[in-house]
């Protein structure tokens, strides 16, 4: 398949995953799948900073405008940025994951999976209610990114997203638990 445009990928990783995935698995290097993430999650920024400054216009007394006039432009594209860096060490954790379940294609093959699996949220997780089925819908395309990418089981593939999260879970239980018994523990000794 030809090199898809930015419209076309987007329809493409919407509509038709299992494809789309097949078509960009031979993409070599980080340039595509980077811009293309790049883009989608400017797109997000943007019209979250639209929507945040009309939400703060309907309620004058929030001092919203305060701080995004002492924040400023720069803030937002520095964190942009960040975003983008921080994407590399999101999939690297990912990736260690699809390693534990047998997935050998590579980090590239997990990058891939990521940026283009995080397109429903990348471009409508700013749309209030909407966000929420974006995100989920973005996670269900990971997981067929990951399948694809590195030929793994669905089944396998969900576990690389499903096992983390489990995970995070149990350790922010296990945190809150011994928060709430050393706050029990001193109010007794008090």
């Amino acid at each position: 398949m030809a090199t898809l445009g930015l419209i076309d990928k987007i329809k493409s990783v919407l509509t038709t995953p299992d494809k789309f995935f097949a078509s960009v698995k031979k993409e070599e290097g980080y340039g595509e799948p980077v811009k293309y993430y790049a883009v989608t999650t400017l797109v997000n920024a943007i019209a979250s900073i639209a929507l945040i400054n009309f939400a703060a216009g309907m309620m004058p007394s929030v001092p919203y405008q305060m701080f995004a006039g002492s924040l400023g432009a720069a803030a937002y594209v520095i964190l942009w940025v960040l975003g983008i860096v921080f994407s590399f060490v999101s999939v690297a954790v990912m990736h260690i994951f699809v390693y534990l379940f047998g997935g050998r294609n590579g980090y590239q093959q997990s990058y891939k999976a990521a940026a283009y699996g995080g397109t429903a949220a990348n471009l409508f997780s700013w749309v209030p209610y909407a966000g929420i089925l974006a995100s989920l819908y973005s996670l269900y395309l990971t997981v067929k990114g990951i399948s694809v990418l590195q030929n793994m089981s669905t089944a396998r593939a969900a576990a690389v997203i499903l096992v983390p999260v489990f995970i995070a879970v149990v350790i922010a239980f296990v945190i809150a638990g011994a928060a709430v018994l050393a706050l029990l523990g001193a109010q007794a000794a008090a």
